[in-house]
């Protein structure tokens, strides 16, 4: 008999079959599960090797002993010809035959379902540390993140100063071209975290940290400040100052020149240094600057910032940090308050564009004031070019400086500068790493009508804060209405856009009645309150006079915020309808009145 036949006979081929199959597929399973039990490679590296290793006893063991109805017995007193024995035969070659149709099925999942998902991760993963590395590589060790120095006064209330005097080191820090400073939303984010300083590092992109601690007492202040390089978790200096508080602008020169000097940063300039004040004066503007903050969204928190801020502007009128949280304060007022009422918001946005110019009076290079002012002039005075100029030089004075890049990449994609918009973005968030909404570049491109690279880009962001509105818009323009309602999760959208884009997706799919359905509780909810929302559903359903109706309602006569709508690409279905045309010549902001602003901000490489 030949050694294929007895190797046949004695189902040693039948179990190298059914041992290869389960194997494969405990693999799989390994592979899957092991992770989300944090068992690491080193114990799946064992179960395979465990398998590999009994691969050869199972087949000694199939050659000596055969399975019958009454068990396993020798191969030699096992008789073939005993009633149930080609029956038990069928069944395990049944068994074999389905592990083999379930092992084919999972490897053929695995490689057209599971893959490309993997693939993608994987090319996220790439893409990140290849932004990473170019990142760090582009400024060298010249990077760096200012947390927030810890409170060590007898009196928690103090905070605010311990705060403030972080804020305004990096603010001081941003100024300097040659350094990449993070921003203050992504550095305050560690506040109060028991996390090594080289995992904040890493998660920051950056070479080094600067840290420390602020005592006051009475007139008297104590800071200590160390900077640590911190791939090594190295103390490259430290120092601890005890003076009069009216010396805190010293310090905080001092403090940010001994940082230029340990990272070798060339200064293309003169040494940018903190704005000297009366002490009380500062003290009271950090008090009012912590509650703006802190609780913005307070009427109360709100009044007495504003009450703080004039007693610090009657000690020191020409005090431009005090001024500009003045004109914070009142474009807050201006812009949040609803209903609209045209009175009020005209008021308060004069008052902001008062002390707005009065800041810049005073220093015609404040980067946070001509950003401000940038704004202002166009969103109130409507004067574009005064605001593209303001902006190019807010870039040119601190390229370093987040909320700079990020308002003005808010004003490039309003003037219709895509390209531009797009790429301050990217800068501002390599300044805000821990902001998963800060590169929200993918509202841009949808801006630009580039729906799949929106999308594409949209997909690489998660977070509890990221919105699916772009998904959904995408998806809807790019003409996939089943993708879209999937991306309609209420629990993925803000409260004004759920039964908004619910419906445009429903109505998309012919599910008329559902979209109707939608849209009534869209009016019900927030038609008085977002009735731009509600028109954006209903012009996208076709009903234009009830769409026209809503934006009428929201815009006419004031016409505040048009700036918004001017390049959504929503309202397409709306762009040759006369009355379309008529809201955007009445709202000043036209693309004709846009192509002609002369706006070419110089950014970095």
């Amino acid at each position: 008999m030949s050694l294929l036949n007895e190797l046949k006979r004695r189902s040693v081929l039948r179990v190298a079959a059914g041992y290869v199959a389960v194997s494969w597929l405990v693999i799989q399973v390994v592979e899957t599960l092991f992770p989300m039990f944090d068992l690491g490679e080193a114990t799946a590296r064992g179960v395979v090797i465990a398998l590999a290793v009994g691969f050869i006893p199972a087949l000694i063991l199939a050659w000596a002993f055969e399975l019958t109805p009454d068990g396993f017995k020798r191969d030699a007193d096992a008789d073939r010809a005993a009633p149930g024995m080609q029956q038990l035969g069928k069944r395990l070659d049944r068994i074999i035959i389905v592990l083999l149709v379930i092992a084919v099925g999972f490897f053929g999942f695995d490689k057209f379902v599971l893959d490309p998902a993997r693939d993608a991760e994987l090319e996220q993963v790439a893409e990140e540390r290849g932004r990473t590395q170019a990142l760090i590589g582009s400024y060298g060790t010249k990077s760096i993140a200012v947390l927030p120095f810890i409170n060590m006064s007898s009196d928690p209330e103090q905070e605010y100063f311990s705060d403030g005097i972080s804020e305004e080191l990096l603010n001081l820090l941003a100024q300097i071209q040659d350094l990449r400073v993070i921003s203050r939303s992504s550095a305050f984010s560690f506040k109060g975290k028991n996390i090594e300083i080289p995992e904040i590092a890493e998660r920051l992109n950056v070479v080094h940290i600067l840290e420390g601690s602020v005592r006051k007492s009475g007139n008297r202040i104590r800071i200590t400040a160390q900077l640590i390089e911190a791939t090594t978790d190295t103390h490259l200096w430290s120092q601890t100052y005890d003076r009069e508080l009216e010396d805190i602008f010293d310090i905080q020169d001092e403090v940010a020149g001994l940082v230029v000097e340990a990272l070798k940063v060339e200064l293309l300039g003169d040494m940018p240094t903190a704005q000297r004040t009366d002490p009380l004066a500062h003290s009271l503007t950090l008090q009012a600057r912590h509650l703006l903050i802190a609780g913005a969204s307070s009427a109360e928190n709100s009044g007495r910032a504003a009450a703080l801020l004039e007693e610090a502007l009657h000690i020191d009128p020409n005090y431009i940090p005090a001024m500009y949280y003045m004109g914070a304060y009142y474009y807050g007022r201006a812009s949040f308050r609803e209903p609209f009422d045209p009175e009020y918001f005209e008021e308060n946005m004069r008052l902001n564009y008062e002390y707005d110019e009065r800041a810049l009076a005073v220093d015609p290079n404040d980067a946070k004031t001509l950003t401000a002012l940038g704004w202002a002039a166009f969103e109130f005075e409507k004067d574009f070019q005064r605001a593209a100029d303001l902006f190019e030089r807010a870039v040119s004075v601190a390229p370093g400086d987040e909320e700079v890049l990020r308002v003005t990449s808010s004003f490039a994609s309003r003037i219709g500068r895509f390209d531009t918009a797009i790429r301050l973005k990217q800068l501002a968030a390599e300044r805000n790493p821990e902001c998963s909404t800060c590169g929200q570049s993918w509202l841009f491109l949808l801006e630009a009508g580039r729906y799949e690279e929106a999308l594409r880009v949209r997909l690489q962001y998660t977070g509890d804060n990221v919105s699916n509105y772009t998904l959904v818009l995408a998806a809807l323009l790019s003409g996939n209405a089943e993708s879209a309602l999937d991306y309609a999760d209420e629990e993925k959208l803000n409260a004004p856009d759920v039964h908004a884009l619910r419906a445009m997706a429903l109505y998309g799919l012919g599910r008329s009645e559902e979209a109707q359905a939608e849209l009534r509780l869209q009016v019900e909810e927030w038609g008085e309150n977002d009735p731009s929302t509600t028109a954006m559903a209903l012009a996208w359903m076709g009903d234009r006079e009830a769409a026209f109706e809503m934006l009428y309602e929201r815009y006419w006569p004031h016409m505040y915020g048009f700036h918004r709508e001017v390049y959504k690409p929503i309202w397409v279905s709306l762009h040759d309808d006369p009355r379309w045309t008529e809201l955007v010549e009445k709202s000043g902001y036209t693309e004709a009145a846009f192509a002609a602003i002369e706006f070419n901000p110089v950014l970095p490489d």
